[in-house]
């Protein structure tokens, strides 16, 4: 998250920006990262960088405004459907009914600024359903994946 921080306050304080159209950056796969780690509480900390680009580029276009918005968006339902297929996280579904509430107001002021965003299957379920009842076809979805990759690992041996 760092990385987010560090990029939105240096875009944001410098007078001229360039392009170089090269990779200057590696990223490393190799060793263990909180991105790689099994979900934990402990994420959701980076909802506050997910924040703080929306919060540094209202200054920027209407089309950077409504990136940032929709990459909140997404970062935010992004830590809520995990909380499902980890429920031991969050028992008494404190976590997902704030989740929630930040994903419908996110929505509510993208839909003011006349941000168009389309939402797929399971994220109009996010909206509709009831928080206990939306981790039915969240674990069902889940369990569709996993006989996948165990039918797709018996037809490759």
């Amino acid at each position: 998250n760092e990385d987010v921080f560090f990029t939105i306050d240096s875009i944001n304080s410098v007078k001229k920006q360039g392009f170089i159209p090269s990779e200057l950056y590696i990223y490393n796969t190799e060793n263990i990262s909180v991105t790689r780690s099994p979900y934990s509480l402990q994420k959701l900390n980076a909802k506050d960088a997910l924040y703080h680009i929306v919060e540094h580029t209202n200054n920027y276009s209407t089309q950077i405004r409504m990136m940032a918005n929709q990459y909140l968006l997404r970062g935010l339902i992004n830590h809520y459907n995990p909380l499902y297929t980890h429920s031991k996280l969050d028992p008494n579904f404190k976590h997902r009914k704030i989740i929630k509430n930040e994903i419908l107001t996110q929505l509510e002021y993208m839909n003011q600024l006349e941000f168009a965003t389309k939402l797929n299957w399971f994220e109009n379920l996010l909206l509709k359903l009831p928080i206990r009842i939306y981790g039915i076809p969240i674990n069902l979805n889940r369990l569709r994946i996993n006989l996948q990759h165990k039918v797709l690992k018996f037809i490759h041996v």
